[in-house]
């Protein structure tokens, strides 16, 4: 039987997914990634800044958004090429899509079998 292209794409995200599902319960760090990550590389407030092109103060709101969870991705990764790294990011589920998409589908079975049970 021949797979449609959704199939295609389902299995092909499954696949991408399955990789990052070890990272589920990991947590950022406790003072954010861009201040732990900056002070881990020995770098100052100063110099973030200066490789970022943004005032020193502006550093610091940076880190302070992102502990508030108020940082955009374009912020991130802006960090992250003056950091000399890259952004990488994703939504990851604690078991695979299959399981997730059997249980949805498990669960709208259930409603539907209670909707038909009351109007009998």
């Amino acid at each position: 039987m021949k797979e449609s292209f959704k199939d295609l794409a389902f299995d092909h995200m499954e696949k991408r997914l399955e990789t990052l599902r070890p990272l589920h319960d990991e947590m950022p760090p406790h003072q954010g990634w861009i201040k732990t990550l900056r002070q881990v590389l020995n770098m100052t407030v100063t110099q973030l800044a200066v490789r970022m092109g943004i005032a020193q103060s502006a550093v610091t709101r940076l880190e302070q958004r992102e502990q508030e969870g108020a940082v955009t991705l374009k912020t991130l990764q802006m960090v992250a090429e003056a950091l000399g790294g890259k952004l990488v990011y994703g939504i990851v589920f604690p078991e695979s899509l299959t399981d997730l998409k059997n249980k949805q589908a498990k669960k709208k079975a259930k409603k539907i079998l209670k909707d038909l049970t009351h109007t009998m």
